[in-house]
């Protein structure tokens, strides 16, 4: 008997070779493209190659074996025989599949679902489909050519015999009664019924002769059912797929809002770069609890400035209403109207009442400051340019445009996206340049320019720009218009200015200093992206088809900061509670490599010690603290005690202000710090006008003008505070000569104001860089990095030698409790804001953190407690976190979750392996379960075998 077979050792041999082939050349090319074409377009034809060659390899013997066994011309035409063609339609589709996976891995891999991907496993699916079929056939047509062989077996024997093989091939009699019958043949006759038992074994194998089918039969129907469902569906999705990477989907189904990349696209190729920059305030810019919930006070009370104010101020608004969310939206903010809220898909966003900006991608709605961009600028950005639009490459509909970086000597092939560089990208110091465009915060009010400085070159790379005519350090481009001793402008940050006067005076003021080991001056980069690993790890998760991934090392896409966002969640797209936790152990560590305390031995006099507290900025590219001072609290607390332990307590600066025993003391996370009302002090010492015995002037204590918006009284404050929190003021909008402590940013001038320490009428100046005190007349530099603050203890009780020592703590929390309080009320007055808004008070100060920076005693020395890399080349951060920080973090975290009703298990912003599902997908996933379903029945069905 000649059994049925498909296979064919040639084919097997030739198809193992075009694939070997196929791999070679395909996987070959890859290489040649990193080695001498930049990636962009020319990867994109290679891929568009592969997809075609994988096409026709799937497509060609699909529709030429029907045609050829259908249609009698086609037949004449094309040469070989049946069975050729057969294993043609079998055996190339190995070869299309081949060709789909040197196509698919060489575009770096996607956690998203993608109509490549769904081809590809239809692909795959039609394949296996289509070997079922052929072996369903060759199991049908190898029982015809059994029962063949039994008829002529049977042919030319007795009718009683060949009557008794029917009976039992089709199963007409019990098989008791055949055996009886089979046992009375004779012996020539029964070895030919047991040669006929033999053969029809081999059919009940897959076809039993009682009915129905055998479970390979049954799997191998479903398949064969299933074959040209699949193959229609592969051939439906195939043409989506090309119409989706050319860009059609986008074309048709999109607009202009949806052609930005979100960061999760950047991250299905960068996925480390991703999860770091996920637990950023960059990635919260646009979405943080704060940012949300300010804006609409904000605008509110500038839109009621305005029309109390009239024309000026209502220009003012139009001009400056938009800053915010340029800045922290980049992407959404060029679709909003004037004055638009965050949320923009929200209720209340625009100023209607209605949807600032609806659809759109991630990149629009929540990025904030995403990949786009940051890396699609080619050129420097100029200062402050993010307060208006811009450029942004969103490529087009088909890809990402061209992303620029740090130079790569070797960038792997990539299709989504071209790789270059340029001068913006060639050094740490010019790539900081860009940070300039939201790091300064200022606005001309006066119309005269932010410096009285007449031609000053904001180009701090050119001559021009690096000019200092007073020679206090302070570049002519970043002297603020306050001749007066008053600002004349909205200045309200200038971390960036700060950083320009420490690059240009470097080599002046800190060559020769011993804290340092440095070259030249550091980079933005190099504190707050500071660089992660070994240096073997890659800047994407895959690389294409051979090719390995390079070992490049790069900079943490986190961002150290400060700051951190009050909702926990926020950080579950990056690792949840652990994530959260490194966010806050990095936030330490660079706090402590900020600044450096010194507790001096003091003096005693008069039962006094006046013991010094010195603080210094540790080389850092700015002042300390810097950015929204005003939103941040740094402050020491202080305390001494003799060295058998007893507590020595501060002495009152007047009878009628009482002191504690210690400054700075602050009970739980969310209590605020007990800053003195003073306008409550200055009415408390009018009968006797000293501090610390000497002559003041009640009505003109440091603050009298400020109405703080949590103050206690004389008794139940602390006048040694120290805590160089600026106070963000009203700006006298009302013209009372008093400055209300507000938590929004009026469109003012010197809105801002510095704190003064009660006790000692000091005023709480920021520790400087490189900025200077030059005396006009004789030309003396006084140096401002540094200050002491004395606290003054009452030791007349205790024994004459015995040693006092007095430790001071710096502590640190981003956001002071009564700004939050505050905010809230003023969110309770205003109506038509959207929902994400209103913030939730009890959570957000249950999630406030109180850091403890570094603690240093008396004569302990003023070494920093973590080095950074403004103090040595191989100095990082990083390298300051261990396990004991990560736990403590991890602790205050869990602590926050315990504090907040949030249901953990709803998986709610996690990153979804099926997002970007398009119609498509859905429409070949309908044709699927349409297939399926339609199969069940057939399959449930047993029907009994019919004969040839």
């Amino acid at each position: 008997m000649s059994k049925f077979q498909i296979q064919s050792r040639k084919w097997n041999v030739a198809i193992g070779i075009g694939v070997f082939v196929l791999f070679l050349g395909a996987f070959g090319s890859l290489f040649f493209l990193q080695a001498l074409i930049a990636p962009g377009t020319p990867t994109y034809v290679f891929l568009v190659i592969l997809g075609v060659v994988t096409a026709l390899l799937f497509a060609l013997p699909g529709l030429v074996y029907p045609a050829r066994k259908r249609v009698g011309p086609v037949k004449k035409v094309l040469p070989g025989g049946t069975m050729a063609w057969v294993r043609s339609h079998l055996y190339i589709p190995i070869l299309a599949l081949a060709a789909a996976y040197v196509h698919a891995s060489s575009a770096p891999f996607q956690g998203q679902l993608t109509t490549g991907k769904v081809t590809l496993v239809l692909g795959i699916l039609v394949m296996v489909s289509g070997y079922a079929r052929h072996h369903m056939i060759g199991l049908q047509k190898e029982a015809i050519n059994i029962n063949v062989e039994i008829n002529k077996l049977t042919i030319d024997q007795p009718r009683e015999f060949r009557r008794l093989v029917l009976d039992f091939t089709q199963n007409r009699r019990p098989i008791e009664e055949i055996d009886a019958d089979a046992a009375k043949l004779d012996d020539a006759r029964a070895v030919l019924w047991r040669e006929i038992r033999k053969l029809e074994g081999q059919i009940d194998r897959f076809f039993p002769r009682e009915g129905g089918q055998s479970r390979l039969v049954l799997h191998l129907t479903m398949w064969r059912k299933l074959h040209p469902w699949l193959t229609v569906g592969l051939f439906v999705v195939l043409g989506y797929h090309v119409f989706d990477v050319v860009g059609g989907h986008q074309s048709v189904f999109g607009d202009e809002k949806t052609e930005f990349a979100s960061a999760e696209a950047c991250g299905s190729c960068h996925g480390d770069l991703f999860r770091e920059w996920a637990t950023s305030a960059m990635s919260h810019a646009q979405t943080g609890t704060v940012m949300e919930a300010q804006l609409p006070v904000t605008l509110n009370e500038n839109r009621k400035l305005a029309e109390e104010r009239g024309e000026e101020q209502a220009k003012l608004l139009d001009g400056l209403g938009k800053v915010c969310i340029n800045c922290h939206a980049q992407a959404g903010a060029r679709f909003a109207d004037e004055l638009a809220l965050l949320p923009f898909n929200q209720a209340g966003s625009d100023p209607d009442g209605g949807v600032a900006v609806s659809g759109g991608g991630d990149a629009v709605q929540r990025d904030g400051v995403g990949c786009v961009v940051c890396h699609s600028q080619k050129t420097t950005l100029p200062e402050m340019a993010a307060a208006g639009e811009l450029p942004i490459d969103n490529g087009g509909a088909a890809d990402f445009g061209t992303q620029f970086g740090p130079r790569f000597d070797d960038p792997l092939p990539v299709r989504v996206h071209g790789i270059e560089t340029s001068g913006a990208w060639s050094s740490p110091v010019r790539s900081s340049l860009a940070c300039g465009s939201c790091h300064n915060v200022k606005a001309d009010l006066d119309g005269d320019g932010l410096t009285p400085i007449a031609d000053a070159s904001e180009d701090v790379l050119s001559d021009e720009g690096r000019t200092d005519l007073d020679g206090d350090r302070q570049l002519d481009q970043n002297e603020l218009d306050n001749e007066d001793g008053s600002l004349d402008d909205l200045v309200l940050q200038t971390t960036f200015d700060e950083w320009q006067d420490y690059l240009v005076a470097f080599e002046t003021r800190y060559a020769d200093d011993p804290r340092q080991t440095l070259d030249g001056p550091i980079s933005c980069a190099e504190c707050h992206m500071p660089r992660k690993g070994d240096g073997t790890q890659g800047a994407v998760d895959y690389a294409p088809g051979l090719l390995s991934v390079k070992e490049r090392g790069h900079r943490s896409h986190a961002f150290v900061g400060v700051d951190y966002d009050l909702d926990p969640s926020a950080y579950d797209d990056a690792g949840g509670d652990e994530a959260f936790a490194e966010v806050l152990a990095e936030r330490q560590a660079l706090l402590q490599s900020a600044v450096t305390i010194e507790v001096g031995r003091g003096e005693v006099a008069d039962g006094r010690l006046t013991a010094p507290v010195t603080v210094r900025n540790n080389l850092l590219g700015h002042t300390f603290p810097t950015g929204f001072a005003f939103a941040r609290q740094l402050w020491l607390e202080v305390q001494a005690e003799t060295a058998g332990g007893e507590e020595v307590c501060l002495v009152a600066p007047n009878p009628a202000l009482p002191a504690p025993c210690r400054s700075g003391v602050v009970d739980d996370f969310d209590d605020s710090l007990p800053q003195c009302d003073v306008a409550a002090v200055s009415e408390a010492i009018a009968a006797d006008p000293t501090l610390l015995g000497t002559q003041v002037d009640p009505a003109a204590l440091g603050n009298a003008d400020v109405r703080f918006a949590d103050a206690l009284a004389p008794g139940e404050c602390d006048p040694w505070l120290t805590n160089w929190q600026k106070i963000l003021t009203d700006g006298d909008a009302d013209g009372d000569a008093v400055f209300e402590e507000v938590p929004y940013q009026s469109f003012l001038p010197d809105i801002v104001k510095l704190r003064v320490r009660v006790a000692t009428q000091q005023p709480m100046r920021v520790l400087e860089t490189v900025r200077a005190n030059v005396d006009p007349a004789t030309g003396a530099v006084t140096e401002l990095d540094a200050d002491t603050y004395n606290y003054v203890f009452d030791v007349s009780g205790v024994p004459e030698g015995e040693e006092v020592v007095v430790t001071a703590r710096l502590r640190f929390r981003h956001l002071p409790p009564e700004f939050l309080t505050s905010l809230d009320a003023r969110l309770d007055d205003l109506d038509d804001i959207p929902v994400s808004a209103r913030l939730d008070l009890e959570s957000a100060l249950g999630n406030l953190v109180i850091t403890d920076v570094l603690e240093r005693r008396t004569g302990q020395g003023a070494d920093p407690e973590c080095e950074g890399p403004q103090n040595g080349d191989d100095k990082s951060i990083l390298d300051c976190v261990d396990a004991d920080d990560l736990k403590v973090a991890l602790a205050q975290v869990e602590r926050m979750r315990d504090l907040r009703d949030v249901d953990r298990s709803s998986g709610e912003g996690a990153l979804a392996a099926g997002a970007g599902a398009t119609p498509g997908m859905v429409f070949v996933g309908s044709i699927l379960v349409a297939a399926t379903a339609g199969l069940l029945p057939e399959l449930r069905r047993r029907g009994r075998r019919s004969r040839a």
